[in-house]
């Protein structure tokens, strides 16, 4: 997240430089960036989670 960050504010500075419209753009798309990950995330996490506890219980054919 940390990366990910820094990476935004360099970008929001040279994208700066071209305009105030282009700012206003990547204004606009960052959180839709971010809510797409974050969903992204929770998706894999939840079936990560899930095929642990399958695995765990012995159930190969049911995690795969």
């Amino acid at each position: 997240m940390l990366r990910n960050s820094f990476y935004n504010s360099v970008d929001t500075f040279f994208i700066g430089r071209i305009g105030t419209s282009s700012v206003g753009s990547v204004s606009f798309a960052f959180p839709i960036f971010n809510l797409t990950g974050a969903v992204g995330l929770t998706y894999g996490v939840g079936a990560a989670s899930n095929v642990s506890r399958q695995l765990n219980a012995g159930d190969k054919k049911q995690a795969d």
